[in-house]
């Protein structure tokens, strides 16, 4: 069982990765002289969906993971 932890408006949360059925991001300009950041809805299977606002390189991260699991379920 992989878990993933990351900060979400309902403050940090350990999600189950099997349990994810899908994410949306949206990117939001923070101005000129700041990064850019992510909102990313997460909807899990259950219904419930989840915002966490990432960096780029948080984003980065959990898109991997994402990937991870789609590429291990393809591979089954």
């Amino acid at each position: 069982m992989r878990l993933i932890s990351l900060v979400t408006n309902s403050g940090v949360t350990t999600l189950k990765v099997d349990d994810i059925s899908g994410y949306c991001i949206n990117e939001e300009a923070q101005g000129m002289l700041k990064k850019n950041t992510y909102v990313t809805d997460i909807h899990m299977i259950s219904g419930t969906i989840f915002t966490s606002h990432m960096s780029e390189a948080q984003l980065h991260a959990f898109e991997d993971v994402m990937h991870e699991r789609r590429k291990a379920k393809e591979d089954e």
